[in-house]
C-alpha cells in the first residue's frame, strides 16, 4: 500500500431510492479545509463512483456531498458533510447510500416581489423626521414610538423606477424580549447583548440646520437641488436608515430612562435586542418596465426556530453614463421585510434613473398648465392671491409672495424667497393636443397694489437633461429648448421631437431659473404664456387677454387636495417676494452687574459670586417690517462657552429681531459669574451671537445670509 501522504480515495455512492431508467443528478464531493478554503472538488459518475485525489487530504478537511452546481458557501444546507477521517471509514466500508430527500430535488419555490420608486427628499419632510427622532425630555421619549421608513404616508414627487437590477438577501432574526437589569449603568440585556450604538447627544442648537442649496452631481437631474447633509442624516446609500432615524432619541433614553419605562422603551424596539444573522445573498432580478419585481428561485423549504423569521432585504442598481450605481441599498439601511410582504423600495439617490410620468395633482384634467414647484416646494404653499388680470393680482396681503403664509408669525412660516428659483411648470399632455408647443415665462416688480411696476423680462431656460436606453444601462444627453428667434422656448413633452426615437427627458428638471439676486428685494410677479407651433399666443375658452382661444386652462394650486382654481386669463401670474439681504448679529457691550462696556478687550471681575453678566446685542433682518408685515428672521440665539472645550452656557434663544436701529441695543438675560465660572476662580469665556434668516430658494435655507458675532472676555471672582 502505498504512503497516506499519496494516495487518493475512490468509492462509490448509492442513490438510494434511484429507479432502473432514471437519471442520475448531477453530484459533487467538495472537500474544504479547516479554514474554508475549498482543497478539491470530485465529479460524481453515472454509476456513483468518484475519485478523490491525494492533494486533499487535510486532517482537518469535511466532505460535502451536494449538487455540482450548487456552492457550499452559499447553501450548506443543501450538502451532507463528514470530517475527512470518518469519510474515509465509509468508504472502506463499503458503498455509501445517500438517502432519497437528500440526492433529489425537492421542487420548492422561494419568491419575492415589490416595486421600486425615486421619491425627492423635501427638506420640510427632512425636517419633520428629524423632530419625530429626536428627544425633548424623558416623558416624550418615554411616550414615542420609534420612526420607521414606513412611517411615509405623504405624496411626495416620487417617480417610478423602471430599469435596474434587484438583488435578493435573506438573514434569519431571532426575537427574545431581553431581561433587564436597569439598576446597572449601562443597563444589561439578556440572553446576549447587541452590539447598541449609543452616540453622545449633539450639542443643543436653536434650530435643524438646512443645507446650502446646490444642484444634483454627477448623472442626475439638471439644476434640482439636495438637501444631501439633511439627507445623510436619516439615510445610508440613498435609503432610510432605521437606526439613523431613532439615533438621538435612542441615545438619550437608554441614558436617561430607568425601570419599567426603560424596559417599555426597549421591548417597543426590536432592532435593539433581536439577533440576526448575517444577510445572504440568494437571488437577483431585473425591474420590469412599470417599476415592479418578481423574483423565484428553487431552494429548500426553510422552518425558523419558535420566535424567529425569515426576513429579506435588497440592493437596486442601475448601469449610468457607463458606471454599475447602486441607487438603494436595504442591507447597509436596515430596511428588512417579511418573506410574504410586498415592499416598496423607495430611494432617495440623486442618481437614480426615474420613468417620465405627470405628477399627482388631483382635478388637474387633461389640458392644463399650472406652476408646480418652486425648488422642491410645491406651489400650494405659496401665498399668491388671485389674479385679476392676465399680468396681475389682487392687492396683496401681509404675507402675499411668501411660503407657508400664517396669520401668526413665526421661524418656520411666512418665509421669504431668494437666491436662484427653479420653476417646475406642470404641462399636462392634453395641451399639446390643442396645439400648445412654446411657453415663455416672464418677470416684472410688482407694487403695493398687485400689479406690474416695471418692464417684464424673460427668464432663462436651463438646457435639459435626457436619457437614452441603450439595452444594458442608461446614457445620458441635453438638449436646449430654445430660445427662438421669437424668445419662445419648446415644451418638453415626453414625445417632443427634440427627442431620438429611444430618449426620455429626466423628469425632474425646471422650465425656468429665476436668479433673484438680479433684481431688487420687493415682491415681483412671475407669469407663463403659452404659444402654438406657429408663435402664436394662445388662451383658454372663455379667457380674457390677447390670443387665439383653445380647450385647455390655466389653474392656480391652492390646497393640496385640489383641484386647481381656473384662471380665467390669457397668461398664469404668481406673486413672488424674495428679499437676498444677510441678517445681522452684533455684540455691542458686555455687562457686570448690569454695568456695560464697549472695550475690545474685557476683564470681568468682581468680589460677588451673584454678580451678573450679560450682554447688549442687535439681531434682525434688514426688510423693513412695519405692522402687519412679517420678520424675514428665523431667529436669534447667545450661547457662552468656557474655555477649551468647556461647557456651554445659553444666555438668550428667541424668535423675533432685537436692536434694530434706530432703536437701542437689547439688553440679554443675565447669568450669574459663580454660574459661569462653576469650580474655578477665574477662566476665559467665548460668546456666540447668531441671527438666522428664513430665506430659502424653496430647496432649503440659504445659511450663507445668516450672521454671527463672536466676543471673547475672562472673568474672575476675586477675594474680598
Amino acid at each position: 500500500m502505498a504512503e497516506a501522504k499519496a494516495r487518493s480515495i475512490s468509492g462509490r455512492l448509492e442513490l438510494v431510492g434511484r429507479k432502473p431508467d432514471e437519471v442520475a443528478p448531477s453530484l459533487a464531493l467538495f472537500i474544504v479545509g479547516r479554514d474554508g478554503k475549498r482543497l478539491a472538488t470530485a465529479r460524481v459518475a453515472e454509476d456513483g463512483s468518484f475519485t478523490m485525489p491525494a492533494r486533499a487530504r487535510d486532517p482537518g478537511a469535511r466532505v460535502l456531498i451536494g449538487p455540482a452546481d450548487a456552492d457550499p458557501d452559499e447553501g450548506a444546507a443543501r450538502f451532507v458533510s463528514y470530517r475527512l477521517g470518518d469519510f474515509e471509514r465509509l468508504v472502506e466500508l463499503g458503498t455509501i447510500g445517500l438517502p432519497e430527500d437528500r440526492w433529489r430535488p425537492i421542487l420548492y419555490w422561494h419568491c419575492v416581489s415589490g416595486s421600486v420608486r425615486r421619491c425627492f427628499p423635501y427638506p420640510h419632510w427632512l425636517d419633520e423626521i428629524r423632530v419625530r427622532g429626536v428627544s425633548l425630555g424623558t416623558a416624550s421619549i418615554r411616550s414615542l414610538s420609534p420612526v420607521s421608513p414606513a412611517w411615509i404616508l405623504y405624496p411626495w414627487r416620487c417617480s417610478t423606477v423602471c430599469q435596474g437590477l434587484v438583488e435578493v438577501y435573506r438573514r434569519t432574526c431571532c426575537c427574545e424580549p431581553p431581561i433587564i437589569w436597569p439598576e446597572l449603568d449601562p443597563p444589561v440585556l439578556w440572553p446576549d447583548d447587541p452590539p447598541i450604538p449609543i452616540p453622545d447627544p449633539p450639542w443643543p442648537i436653536p434650530w435643524p440646520p438646512d443645507p446650502e442649496p446646490g444642484p444634483f452631481p454627477g448623472p442626475g437631474p439638471g439644476p434640482d437641488p439636495v438637501p444631501f447633509a439633511a439627507l445623510e442624516g436619516v439615510a445610508t446609500s440613498g435609503t432610510l436608515d432605521v437606526r439613523k432615524l431613532n439615533a438621538e432619541r435612542d441615545a438619550v433614553a437608554l441614558r436617561a430612562l430607568k425601570g419599567p419605562a426603560l424596559a417599555e422603551y426597549i421591548r417597543l424596539r426590536p432592532y435593539l435586542w433581536c439577533h440576526c444573522g448575517g444577510a445572504t445573498k440568494v437571488a437577483q432580478g431585473l425591474v420590469a418596465d412599470d417599476g415592479s419585481f418578481s423574483i423565484c428561485w428553487p431552494g429548500w423549504p426553510i422552518f425558523p426556530a419558535p420566535g424567529c423569521r425569515v426576513e429579506y432585504a435588497y440592493k437596486v442598481s442601475q448601469s449610468i453614463d457607463g458606471t454599475n450605481v447602486t441607487i438603494y441599498d436595504g442591507v447597509a439601511a436596515n430596511q428588512w421585510f417579511g418573506a410574504g410582504e410586498t415592499p416598496t423600495l423607495t430611494s432617495y439617490s440623486p442618481w437614480a434613473k426615474t420613468c417620465v410620468g405627470d405628477p399627482d395633482i388631483p382635478g388637474t384634467g387633461d389640458a392644463i398648465v399650472l406652476l408646480h414647484e418652486i425648488g422642491a416646494t410645491e406651489s400650494h404653499r405659496l401665498a399668491s392671491p388671485a389674479q385679476d388680470s392676465p399680468t396681475s393680482v389682487t392687492t396683496p396681503s401681509a404675507n402675499s409672495g411668501l411660503l407657508d403664509p400664517s396669520t401668526t408669525d413665526g421661524p418656520g412660516v411666512n418665509r421669504n424667497l431668494g437666491g436662484s428659483l427653479g420653476l417646475r411648470y406642470f404641462f399636462s399632455s392634453g395641451v399639446k393636443g390643442i396645439g400648445g408647443r412654446f411657453f415663455r415665462v416672464q418677470v416684472a416688480p410688482a407694487n403695493e397694489f398687485g400689479d406690474p411696476d416695471g418692464a417684464w423680462a424673460t427668464v432663462p431656460v436651463p438646457v435639459w437633461t435626457a436619457w437614452r436606453w441603450n439595452g444594458s444601462g442608461w446614457v445620458r444627453s441635453q438638449h436646449a429648448l430654445g430660445p427662438n428667434a421669437d424668445g419662445l422656448y419648446v415644451i418638453p413633452y415626453a414625445d417632443v421631437d427634440l427627442l431620438d426615437p429611444l430618449e426620455e427627458w429626466d423628469p425632474d428638471q425646471y422650465h425656468a431659473v429665476l436668479d433673484t439676486t438680479q433684481h431688487a428685494n420687493r415682491r415681483h410677479l412671475i407669469r407663463i404664456e403659452v404659444f402654438d407651433a406657429a408663435g402664436n399666443q394662445i388662451k383658454p375658452n372663455g379667457a380674457t387677454g390677447p390670443g387665439t382661444a383653445r380647450n385647455f386652462r390655466f389653474g392656480l394650486w391652492r390646497i393640496p387636495a385640489g383641484p386647481p382654481d381656473d384662471v380665467p386669463f390669457s397668461a398664469l401670474t404668481h406673486l413672488l417676494w424674495w428679499d437676498n439681504r444677510p441678517a445681522v448679529a452684533k455684540i455691542e457691550a458686555i455687562l457686570l452687574g448690569g454695568v456695560p462696556s464697549s472695550e475690545t478687550c474685557q476683564f470681568l471681575e468682581s468680589s460677588d459670586p451673584n454678580a451678573g453678566v450679560s450682554f447688549h446685542i442687535r439681531a434682525y433682518h434688514p426688510n423693513p417690517n412695519p405692522s402687519g408685515t412679517p420678520l424675514f428672521l428665523r431667529g436669534y440665539s447667545l450661547g457662552v462657552r468656557k474655555g477649551l472645550g468647556g461647557p456651554s452656557t445659553s444666555f438668550v434663544s428667541a424668535y423675533g429681531e432685537v436692536g434694530e436701529p434706530p432703536g437701542a441695543a437689547a439688553t440679554t438675560p443675565s447669568k450669574a459669574l459663580a454660574e459661569l465660572l462653576g469650580a474655578d476662580a477665574k477662566c476665559a469665556f467665548s460668546a456666540r451671537l447668531h441671527a438666522g434668516v428664513k430665506t430659502t430658494n424653496g430647496s432649503g435655507t440659504l445659511l450663507h445670509l445668516d450672521a454671527e458675532e463672536t466676543a471673547a472676555f475672562a472673568a474672575e471672582i476675586t477675594g474680598s
